[in-house]
């Protein structure tokens, strides 16, 4: 009666913990990036310890993380306001006949190249075309374009909710991290040995991550950087850092940023005849060669790290990627990881027992 009582707790056990993952599954990427920024900033609690309890020191240490990285957008954004700021001064200027030219203001220069459109009916007739366009749906561009803007502000909320839930799993991992290391090792199959070398092995994972990210980020800002002053892009600096910024989104990240500019350089040149061809290219190469960096050396720094062949750290990020999404960068190698050291300790077991 007992032993089927303890089976029929097992069952239970088991459906609900499918149905609790299955319920936190859409909160997954919010949970393990609030596990990442907890393994970044946990040493500060080490630093203040003059805060007794400890739910309200990680509480400080979750508040003081979303201070430093709203203060990271502050100097960026104050950056571009500062720089559109002085274009719609030199455009003032240009218009009340103060100045001749635009003085190299890269804004200027499109106010003013689109404003000698008007008297271009070759380019009026082009832009009416476009405006007027429709698509399979029936769609115009103008209507195609609130959509975009309605489901940009529709998104809103998940984003709102995504940066809630993530400062939330982070303080509650900062507050209950010796709790939760407690309990994995106390339900783990594995001995306490073992264990401590998967967690050590997870840890050593999050730090090459950690420090992959911030190495890949640099290089691509400097390299990205580089490439914009050679074409001639204005700013150069900040549109740098933004590439090494955004190249944290696999694939897509750093185009965001060089990809617009390439599309505007070509444009721009082809109406105002200005050579572009040379600067297009730059742009292309630095973007090709930036947004490879990131495959690159993130993967090789995590391998370094846990001793594992950087092919298989590889095809767990494509893989994490391809099933989680963009939490998928942490999960697929935690994954290989795991597989890797199971089979380690299956292989000394077999050993050990003469097989």
């Amino acid at each position: 009666m007992n032993i089927d009582r303890k089976k029929s707790v097992n069952l239970l056990l088991i459906v609900f913990l499918v149905l609790s993952i299955w319920l936190f599954s859409s909160f997954l990427a919010a949970i393990v990036f609030g596990a990442f920024l907890t393994f970044i900033f946990s040493p500060l609690q080490d630093r203040f310890t003059f805060i007794k309890d400890k739910d309200y020191r990680s509480a400080f240490i979750t508040f003081l993380t979303i201070f430093i990285i709203l203060l990271i957008i502050y100097f960026i954004t104050q950056s571009f306001f500062f720089k559109i700021d002085n274009s719609i001064n030199t455009i003032q200027k240009y218009a009340r006949g103060e100045i001749t030219t635009c003085e190299g203001d890269f804004l200027c220069d499109i106010v003013i190249k689109f404003d000698a459109l008007r008297d271009d009916i070759t380019a009026q007739r082009y832009l009416s075309d476009i405006f007027n366009s429709k698509n399979k749906s029936g769609s115009g561009f103008l209507e195609n374009s609130f959509n975009i803007f309605s489901k940009f502000i529709l998104l809103l909320p998940d984003l709102m909710l995504f940066l809630f839930l993530t400062f939330l799993s982070m303080w509650y991992f900062l507050s209950k991290k010796l709790e939760i290391y407690k309990a994995i090792c106390k339900l783990s199959p594995l001995n306490s040995k073992d264990t401590k070398n998967l967690f050590k092995e997870f840890h050593n994972l999050l730090k090459g991550f950690t420090f992959g990210f911030l190495l890949t980020a640099f290089i691509q800002a400097i390299i990205a950087g580089f490439a914009y002053y050679l074409a001639n892009i204005e700013y150069p600096i900040v549109f740098g850092i933004l590439t090494g910024l955004l190249g944290s989104i696999p694939f897509l990240g750093t185009g965001l940023i060089w990809m617009p500019l390439l599309i505007f350089k070509v444009l721009f040149g082809m109406s105002t005849g200005i050579p572009y061809f040379s600067d297009a290219i730059i742009i292309f190469i630095g973007g090709v060669i930036v947004g490879s960096i990131d495959n690159i050396i993130k993967p090789k720094v995590m391998a370094n790290l846990v001793l594992i062949d950087v092919y298989f750290i590889i095809l767990g990020v494509l893989g994490g990627l391809s099933i989680f999404g963009l939490s998928g960068l942490i999960i697929g190698p935690f994954i290989v990881i795991i597989t890797y050291n199971l089979m380690k300790i299956y292989f000394k077991m077999n050993k050990a027992n003469g097989k």
